[in-house]
């Protein structure tokens, strides 16, 4: 049985690795200061490739095929805002003179491009916090902690200021500092995060296809996302402005790209029948999460170990 599963996997394999490649491609672009509009360019393209090819999910919704359900709010959200942030640093580098203000403009490059990132960790805060439903410390706790990075993100937005040069807005923020704390923030909290899912995840006594998949796409999103941004942390120690603008393009897009996949998995993912699922939503073996191909013999007199509260997410 797991062998009609190999195809699948190795397909979703393959389009992981030519995202990878167009990402390590692009980053190397970014890098260049004189192709900027062409890393730009091409960080537009990989996410609006990976939005039309997953706007099923948006249509399913808008059409009432799917329930909608609030936990998906910041999946819409963030995706929506780092096409906006993509699309408004691209035309801040247009060779064309922009005719419209800066100030405004530099406001909706910085909320759009913190919001992604606060929506990116937003996902796998609520499925936390839904775990933890017996606890309501921790989920006071999560909350709080959830809170302190969205204010940290909203000082981001604070601390932007810009100026025209040659009629084109030239966004960058005044407190490096902030920047790095920030990311650092970030990067623990999207740990802990993880960390404190499969603490919740543990205290079931047997295992299942749910638990794995959990368990799979924390440590997926926590090693993608945190080396996407290591490099901006390190240049924004740096006090390199420049540099960090750029490398920061790729930490945005990566974290987006691999929170949002994990939301699909999740959402479209059949607990009590891992195997409808897989043969079902074949247009899906392209997310980030592993796929996994083993199957109980008897799910059905396992349900038991899956917790209705995780289900919910």
């Amino acid at each position: 049985m797991q062998q009609q599963f190999v195809q699948p996997e190795r397909a979703a394999l393959a389009v992981n690795v030519i995202y990878l490649l167009l990402g390590i491609y692009g980053y190397m672009l970014s890098l260049s200061t004189t192709r900027r509009t062409i890393g730009l360019t091409l960080h537009i393209t990989v996410s609006r490739w990976e939005y039309l090819q997953s706007f099923h999910v948006e249509w399913s919704l808008i059409n009432g095929r799917s329930a909608f359900r609030l936990s998906l709010i910041p999946y819409i959200l963030g995706r929506v805002c780092t096409i906006i942030y993509f699309i408004l640093l691209a035309a801040g580098t247009s060779p064309y003179p922009m005719s419209f203000s800066c100030i405004p403009s530099a406001l909706a490059i910085a909320s759009s491009g913190n919001i992604s990132v606060g929506c990116s960790s937003t996902n796998f805060i609520i499925r936390t916090w839904v775990i933890w439903k017996d606890s309501r410390l921790m989920q006071a706790l999560i909350v709080v902690l959830a809170l302190a990075q969205w204010t940290l993100l909203a000082i981001n937005v604070v601390n932007i200021r810009s100026i025209s040069v040659d009629f084109h807005c030239v966004v960058y923020e005044n407190s490096p500092q902030i920047n790095a704390a920030t990311l650092i923030y970030t990067t623990f909290f999207d740990l802990l995060m993880f960390v404190l899912s499969i603490v919740g995840l543990s205290s079931q006594r047997c295992e299942s296809p749910l638990k794995k998949r959990l368990r799979a796409q924390g440590i997926l999103y926590c090693a993608v996302a945190g080396a996407s941004y290591i490099p901006p942390m390190v240049f924004a120690l740096l006090h390199n402005a420049f540099v960090f603008g750029l490398v920061s393009n790729v930490a945005i897009a990566v974290s987006a790209v691999a929170s949002s996949r994990a939301v699909r998995s999740l959402h479209f993912f059949n607990a009590y029948d891992p195997e409808k699922t897989l043969q079902s939503n074949i247009a899906l073996t392209t997310q980030i999460a592993v796929q996994h191909t083993e199957i109980h013999e008897d799910i059905l007199n396992g349900r038991h170990c899956i917790d209705e509260a995780v289900d919910q997410c």
